[in-house]
């Protein structure tokens, strides 16, 4: 059973720590209004810390999130399978549901470990670029220090990661100050209300990340500040989308999930 809802109470680091994590680790501290907690040469349950407290522990060359259930590491899933797909000519649902251009800004309201938004990266080329947004302050800078530091397997793709920007914020905020067309395309994957079978990064995940819902009210702001239209991602059986009346549905027939598309309000 998954930790629900599990708050980070403290920065700590490895063991045997060079200088510069330790610094790390006091500035990331600072930044998420915590504990610094000096790791001792023990298991890390010695720091003191309860067994169910998240904790977020600066290593040589990555973080690691441990919460009472298993450590969260930043990964970018399928996302290098579907930028292959990509390179080779093949398509993507998402960038399809999308209509992804080159030089498109993406708002990616819902980021979480930013796979999609890595896809969505790449297909907007060099001058596009994608904005996240993650309720929760850990998970957004676990995602904006993976995409930094991570091995990435060629230019491309490292380049794409760069133009991925991420801030800790609530998405439904952040839409009610933005003017209208801010962005060509607003992008939302809500937490599924039950996780795809066998997605064991996402059950990790979920020991941290805010449930949230799309509410009508965010859905309304994002067709405005949308230049051209607003995309959903669902699981094909939830009964979440059907309240908003989404006017159309993309994705294949054996797919698990689809997307729901409208249009903008901005440039009607």
């Amino acid at each position: 059973m998954s930790l629900p809802m599990a708050r980070v109470v403290a920065v700590t680091t490895g063991r045997d720590p060079a200088p510069a994590q330790e610094i790390l680790a006091r500035r990331l501290a600072s930044r998420l209004g915590v504990d610094y907690v000096p790791r001792s040469r023990g298991p890390l349950g010695r720091t003191g810390l309860g067994p169910q407290a998240a904790v977020v522990v600066v290593e040589r060359g990555r973080l690691t999130i441990r919460t009472g259930q298993g450590a969260l590491r930043y990964h970018p899933g399928m996302a290098l399978h579907r930028i292959r797909l990509l390179r080779s000519g093949g398509l993507d649902p998402m960038v399809q549901a999308m209509g992804l251009r080159p030089g498109d800004r993406v708002l990616d309201a819902t980021v979480g470990p930013a796979w999609d938004a890595l896809v969505a990266a790449w297909a907007t080329g060099e001058q596009g670029g994608v904005l996240g947004l993650e309720k929760v302050p850990a998970l957004a800078l676990l995602t904006a220090e993976g995409l930094r530091v991570y091995p990435w397997p060629s230019p491309d793709v490292a380049a794409a990661a760069s133009r991925i920007r991420i801030e800790a914020e609530d998405h439904l905020a952040f839409l009610r100050a933005r003017p209208a067309g801010s962005f060509d395309v607003v992008y939302f994957d809500v937490m599924f209300q039950r996780g795809l079978p066998g997605s064991q990064a996402m059950r990790d995940w979920r020991a941290l990340a805010d449930p949230g819902e799309l509410t009508p009210e965010a859905l309304a702001l994002a067709r405005i500040v949308a230049r051209r239209r607003v995309v959903v991602k669902e699981r094909r059986d939830s009964e979440r989308l059907a309240p908003l009346r989404p006017p159309r549905l993309e994705g294949g027939s054996s797919s698990r999930v689809v997307y729901a598309v409208w249009e903008s309000e901005a440039g009607s």
